[in-house]
């Protein structure tokens, strides 16, 4: 490591991240079972599955018990359940087209205001509803965002009563390695991870290269941020360390670190670099892209085709809003529409924007310079936001 990385980094630090990768070296024993087990042919699978202790590592973890949950309801002859997903309709016309009653999805709304707005969606989230079979009155439902993220009524003595259930999140770093196949996604399997881990792996390289150009018999070790929900994989937060190892053995490898600290945040290489060239990141990473810049959109609110000249990541209020690359701030404040609105000035004449944020990070002002990853704010619904 050279003097600038120890500086950044603390040498205690950079010393137990490089003890962690080197343990997180792979069998050589799983070369041959990578390779046929990512796509090869019908006699080099059989002869993966034919060898000891084939098939891929799986991470070991501790189920926890966790809430009442509807599916508990699965017996109860006097209860009908009926669940979908969200989809493009409205909350009250998802319901209503599965057979709630609409005083009944009123009764819901009731119980989750001031905890949780239903106009604010994602295409994927779904709902489930315990109805009683003779009154089709509303006896429990859950709006499911993600594994990790529940919301529940139930009703107790007639009234229903809402809350997120809790899920037991619990966060861990997770050390593997894995030889690079021609199915990424198997490959990563056979190191002990989840298929997931390639993407957390692209926005860590991002600026560098990505996973695209991983090639077969290279060598991945990584050491990530692993979140469970009541002891099962949810997702992975980010990457602490990543070496990459071409099979070629003369090519170098590439080397990316995790960095949260004054003044600076986001991925560094091993002299302590970010990628000034490109590196542009998400501003909510790992949140789902609700709407895309469509100059002839149907705009959710107005009802009326309304160009969006812009990109919609979808996320709970609160969540922590970064810098797509690094820049000055040139406007911090209310902007009609656009609600709670920081723009950035990036190199050439680029600027991002960023809309109905809940609220600013403390302190910052027009002119401040911002570092690629940097936080500037929180995920919010202020202005027209659909």
């Amino acid at each position: 490591m050279t003097a600038l990385f120890g500086g950044l980094f603390g040498l205690a630090t950079v010393t137990t991240i490089i003890a962690l990768l080197i343990q997180g070296t792979p069998d050589r024993d799983d070369r041959s079972a990578v390779a046929a087990a990512s796509g090869s042919s019908p006699a080099e699978a059989s002869a993966a599955a034919a060898a000891p202790n084939a098939g891929p590592k799986k991470r070991e973890r501790v189920k926890v018990p966790g809430p009442w949950r509807i599916s508990d309801m699965a017996k109860d002859p006097s209860a009908r359940i009926v669940e979908e997903s969200i989809g493009a309709k409205s909350f009250i016309e998802a319901l209503t087209d599965k057979g709630v009653p609409k005083d009944q999805v009123y009764r819901i709304l009731k119980a989750f205001d001031g905890l949780r707005k239903f106009d604010k969606k994602n295409k994927s989230d779904r709902f489930v509803v315990a109805l009683d079979r003779d009154s089709k009155r509303v006896r429990a439902f859950e709006y499911v965002v993600s594994t990790y993220e529940v919301f529940q009524a139930k009703e107790v003595e007639g009234i229903l009563t809402a809350s997120q259930l809790d899920m037991k999140l619990a966060e861990a770093e997770v050390v593997g390695a894995f030889y690079v196949g021609k199915n990424l996604a198997k490959s990563i399997e056979w190191g002990g991870f989840e298929p997931a881990l390639a993407k957390t792996i692209d926005d860590a390289l991002s600026g560098r290269m990505s996973t695209e150009g991983f090639e077969e018999g290279g060598t991945v070790r990584v050491i990530a941020k692993e979140v469970t929900a009541l002891g099962e994989f949810a997702k992975y937060t980010e990457i602490v360390a990543l070496e990459y190892r071409p099979a070629d053995p003369s090519a170098s490898p590439v080397r990316v670190y995790t960095y949260d600290g004054k003044g600076a945040r986001g991925y560094f290489d091993d002299k302590g670099r970010q990628p000034d060239g490109s590196g542009w990141t998400s501003p909510v990473p790992g949140a789902p892209v609700t709407s895309r810049f469509n100059p002839k959109r149907m705009h959710p609110v107005l009802k009326k085709i309304h160009p969006h000249n812009g990109t919609d990541y979808g996320a709970p209020t609160g969540t922590p809003i970064y810098a797509v690359y690094r820049g000055k701030v040139t406007q911090i404040g209310p902007a009609g529409p656009c609600g709670n609105m920081v723009s950035i000035a990036h190199p050439n004449g680029i600027e991002s924007g960023y809309c109905h944020m809940s609220k600013f990070v403390q302190g910052m002002k027009v002119g401040d310079k911002v570092g690629t990853r940097q936080l500037i704010g929180y995920v919010g619904t202020t202005g027209r936001s659909p």
